[in-house]
């Protein structure tokens, strides 16, 4: 019976020191596995950050600083400039400071700051792209309304805003798609407030509403005596103080009936209660049916 359990005994320790053999065997295996694995993470780790440096390093992040100061198209696109010319923008952007970086590290501020300083540039948005690198400006110019000229032969050398901005000669002729009316000024150069071009619009909009015509230019070089020409012939408004507005009402009975006198017409005066017509190398002639308003 002795003997019997010694051997049960012997066979049962020699199987649990082969099963713990077994075992740190498994254990050895998986442990280089985990070792595996986590070198193999390492490694991946390692390759993207050597590929990401790579990358990053490619000449493709980069502005060519030469061809940007040139305006090249390679590397600029300016967008929505119908008054300003691009050689403006561009000097402009040579006068901003354009380190040597990604793309898309550089703070594009500056840039828009200076393009803002030209005087028809409303509003400035840059974008950045990459691959390859290249900035697309897209500008918002001001809205001019009125041309500005000596007299009636010559070309416009400013333009004014709906703001009383002043557009300078620099900016000047227009493109034709940019309507405006031209308007005859002693102030070409002046400083125009949004308070006369407010009232100059108003004006415009009824007389042109009054006489189912576009107005076709202003004589302002006396302010206290301004002239609209409508389908060629000038009416005389005088000041556009708070009752001009009630003045133009007559256009409405006068146009539709001065047929006969049409070419022999110097100017409409509205300036009065009883309306006149002046015409050409003749004494002033009242207009009977217009003093009853």
């Amino acid at each position: 019976m002795q003997k019997g359990e010694q051997h049960f005994s012997q066979e049962y320790y020699k199987r649990r020191l082969k099963a713990n053999k077994i075992i740190r065997r498994i254990v050895a295996k998986r442990r280089q596995l985990k070792f595996l694995r986590v070198l193999c993470r390492l490694g991946v780790i390692l390759a993207i950050i050597l590929l990401m440096i790579f990358v990053l390093k490619l000449p493709n992040w980069h502005v060519d600083h030469n061809l940007l100061i040139k305006g090249d198209k390679s590397v600029l696109k300016i967008i929505g400039n119908n008054i300003t010319p691009t050689y403006k923008i561009v000097d402009m952007i040579r006068q901003t400071n354009v380190p040597d970086i990604e793309i898309f590290r550089y703070n594009t501020k500056e840039m828009e700051e200076n393009i803002k300083q030209l005087e028809p540039i409303k509003n400035v948005h840059i974008r950045r792209f990459w691959f390859p690198a290249r900035f697309v400006v897209f500008v918002e110019e001001q809205n001019p309304v009125f041309s500005l000229a000596p007299n009636l032969e010559s070309e416009a050398v400013s333009a004014v805003t709906k703001d009383g901005m002043l557009i300078g000669r620099d900016y000047m002729p227009l493109k034709q798609s940019i309507k405006t009316i031209k308007v005859l000024s002693n102030d070409i150069y002046g400083k125009w407030d949004k308070e006369r071009v407010e009232k100059l619009l108003l004006a415009v909009k009824l007389i042109e509403a009054y006489s189912d015509s576009k107005v076709q230019y202003i004589d302002f070089r006396k302010i206290e005596d301004v002239y609209f020409c409508v389908d060629d012939i000038l009416l005389r408004v005088g000041e556009l103080d708070l009752t001009f507005n009630k003045r133009l009402e007559a256009i409405v009975s006068i146009l539709p009936e001065i047929g006969e006198f049409r070419n022999k017409i110097e100017y409409i005066d509205l300036r009065w209660k009883s309306k006149y017509l002046k015409l050409k190398n003749t004494e002033p002639k009242l207009y009977e049916n217009s003093d009853q308003q």
